[in-house]
């Protein structure tokens, strides 16, 4: 996000924030960070409990997984989507914690692509009904010396 500027990251953050309060801690979460400019990245941010009963490391295999299904995901439901990234982590309230990220490169589509991710999206039941939120943030003045 650091090519992004200010306004933007102020708007992704607040996004963030707004879905890091509101998140049960034993609730799977997705959000998809559209970009505000034209060919800027999406961003995929998803929240995952931890597996209970399960080894820690096979719960970021899942988490991983998931995530990467979830960017492949969004290069489906956007055509323009070039530069997905994804970013995975615990919702906040668990103890701990620990991140994952990838990036998906969605040039070079093809229809076979296309085709397996809508089954893979069918089979996790994922991104199906996307609600769609516009975020409003104000610019505010540089501090004055």
């Amino acid at each position: 996000m650091e090519g992004e500027s200010r306004l933007v990251r102020m708007a992704y953050s607040e996004n963030l924030e707004d879905m890091f309060k509101n998140t049960p801690p034993t609730m799977q979460r997705i959000r998809v960070l559209s970009p505000l400019l034209p060919g800027r990245p999406y961003y995929v941010v998803l929240l995952l409990p931890v597996l209970t009963g399960r080894p820690y490391e096979e719960y970021r295999e899942v988490r991983q997984n998931l995530l990467y299904a979830c960017c492949q995901i969004v290069r489906l439901k956007f055509p323009d989507a070039k530069d997905i990234v994804g970013i995975a982590m615990e919702p906040p309230q668990n103890v701990g914690g620990s991140e994952d990220a990838c990036y998906y490169d969605g040039r070079g589509w093809t229809e076979a692509q296309e085709e397996e991710v809508r089954k893979l999206q069918n089979d996790l039941g994922i991104l199906k009904n996307m609600n769609v939120n516009r975020t409003n943030t104000k610019e505010y003045p540089a501090a004055s010396s």
